[in-house]
């Protein structure tokens, strides 16, 4: 194989795609999705989920923050380490004999 041939050609990378950044979400962006999500009949949010790039999940947190702000007195933002100890909670009761 000579070193001329198209399989040996460098690749050369498209810049705008190296550096890849997390999308973020204005809280108006978030309620107006969980609108959105809401109003869905049953079935549909998947392919919903999958045509604005989300997951199920991302809902579930947002629900989350937005129920944990809507308490007097607390602040819009989760108890720092609340994810962490709500996913040690579960492992501690899957590892409990019935």
């Amino acid at each position: 194989m000579t070193t001329n041939s198209p399989l040996a050609a460098e690749i050369t990378p498209d810049p705008r795609l190296e550096k890849r950044t997390r999308r973020r979400f204005s809280a108006a962006e978030k309620q107006r999705l969980l609108t959105e999500a809401d109003a869905l009949a049953h079935g549909e949010q998947g392919a919903w989920l999958r045509r604005n790039g989300l997951y199920a999940a991302q809902l579930s947190d947002w629900r989350k923050h937005e129920s944990h702000a809507s308490y007097p007195g607390r602040s819009a933002s989760l108890p720092k380490g609340y994810r962490h100890r709500e996913v040690r909670g579960w492992r501690g009761r899957s590892q409990q004999a019935p």
